[in-house]
Formats: C-alpha cells, structure tokens, sequence
C-alpha cells in the first residue's frame, strides 16, 4: 500500500523508475554472452536442374505428325460442337412443339393462355 501511496504523490519518480528499468533491460540484453544465443549455421540446399535440350529421337521435323494430331483434335472439337448444337436444337424444338400443344389443348379447353 505504501508503494500505491509514493506512486500518486511522487509520479515523475516511478516514471523516471521505468525508464530506467527499460535502458538497463535493453544494454542488458545486447551484453549477453554470444553462448546464450549461439550462432546458427543452417545448411542451405540448392537444387540445379539442367535442361540439355531436344533427343535425338524428337526432331522438330517429324513428317507433319503432330500438324496431323492437330487437325485430329479440331476434327473431334468440330464433332463434339455439332453434337452439342444438334441436341440443343432438338431440345428447343420438343419444348416448342409442347408449348405449341398445349396451347391447342387450352383452346379447345376455352382457357385463357397466361
């Protein structure tokens, strides 16, 4: 309790205390022995790759092989877009043909279509 007293009667005291306390602890840390905190050598791993370039075997002159996968892929790309299209297209025109019945059914009904 005496301490709590001292503090709100003598303020710039504890305050110059604290700073005090705060330059010690930091000469002190930056004079600590070098065997508190050793020095850390970590190894460090280096990984080289070497790219040597094209075999033998592939040249870039294969006889148009590849230019001939190519145009097999566009081929399939090609079929599989006019596959996709076609079954759209049939899709819409069984939804139109069903609209289309069901509003003759509405009028032979006498309803009104929405």
């Amino acid at each position: 309790m005496w301490i709590a007293k001292i503090a709100l009667q003598r303020s710039y005291t504890f305050v110059v205390l604290a700073l005090l306390i705060l330059l010690l602890g930091v000469l002190t840390t930056l004079r600590i022995p070098v065997d508190i905190f050793p020095s850390i050598n970590i190894p460090v791993v280096v990984a080289i790759w070497g790219y040597t370039g094209l075999s033998a075997r592939v040249t870039p002159f294969d006889g148009g092989r590849r230019h001939a996968q190519t145009d097999q892929a566009r081929a399939a790309y090609d079929e599989q877009v006019a596959n996709y299209r076609a079954t759209v297209g049939t899709a819409y025109r069984e939804v139109e043909d069903w609209l289309a019945d069901l509003g003759q059914l509405l009028k032979r009904a006498n309803w009104r279509a929405i």
